[in-house]
């Protein structure tokens, strides 16, 4: 239950939860948290949202989609499709249309503060699940509930720390509130556990350049070791490969403190 601030007053809104990723339903209840005034409810295909539903009163009940998802790539709100434009992170930059007409241009902070105006509920590192709740009745729709949803936790991009513990506590680091300490090449969309592979092509150029360049960018991504296919071979070769591995063993001390 969170309480949100609108135009003349406030009004509780519940969330509820089926899973830690799957946020499935979304209502808007009035003052004496009893009546429903609106109820939207969201379909997963395991942790990933594809769809929007709403259903009425009557007897029997009717069930209406109202919007689509396919995170990264492509929605569906209302009668209005469009294709998404993410970065290399997976942040949706722009969008366009159908018929090719382009959309207004999204701008985030690092840690994800959104500096442009238009509000998306899957913005800052959309593409894979970080998901916003923009509030329509408030009079800034998506300060009125800054927080970003990252599966078992919740996100605040102001401080760029989680706003719960690390369930396993201390065992994952001194500091149970940490978000990775590189936003430009890792993420933790599951709120459990950083990720920096498989982003395009930022976790592998990041290795690479760890091993060929001394290992300077090891440091800042304290990324994962590479597969031993990918040392380099040759007979000045073992200058690099040392380099890299003190600079990542460097980078994980510094990831787990922080």
């Amino acid at each position: 239950m969170y309480d949100i601030a609108i135009t003349g007053g406030r009004r509780p809104r519940e969330f509820r939860y089926d899973g830690a990723r799957a946020r499935y339903m979304n209502r808007k209840l009035s003052a004496d948290l009893i009546t429903d005034l609106g109820t939207t409810w969201s379909d997963y295909d395991g942790d990933e949202a594809y769809g929007d539903f709403t259903v009425s009163t009557a007897n029997p009940p009717v069930v209406s989609n109202t919007d689509a998802y396919q995170p990264g790539l492509w929605r569906k709100v209302g009668t209005a499709s469009e294709y998404l434009h993410s970065d290399m992170l997976g942040t949706l930059r722009t969008t366009s249309g159908t018929t090719g007409s382009g959309g207004a241009s999204r701008v985030f902070t690092a840690f994800g503060e959104r500096i442009t105006t238009t509000t998306d509920r899957f913005g800052y590192v959309g593409a894979w699940g970080y998901q916003s709740n923009p509030i329509p009745e408030s009079p800034n729709p998506d300060t009125a509930f800054p927080y970003l949803h990252l599966g078992a936790r919740y996100y605040d991009s102001s401080s760029g720390r989680f706003l719960q513990r690390d369930p396993i506590g201390v065992h994952g680091g001194l500091n149970v509130y940490a978000y990775p300490l590189s936003p430009s090449t890792r993420i933790d969309p599951s709120g459990l556990n950083a990720v920096g592979d498989g982003l395009v092509t930022v976790g592998q150029s990041s290795q690479n350049a760890g091993y060929f360049g001394g290992g300077v960018a090891l440091i800042c991504a304290a990324i994962p070791p590479l597969s031993p296919a990918a040392i380099p071979i040759g007979a000045t070769s073992g200058v690099f490969i040392v380099g890299g591995f003190i600079s990542e063993f460097i980078g994980r001390i510094i990831n787990w403190i922080w």
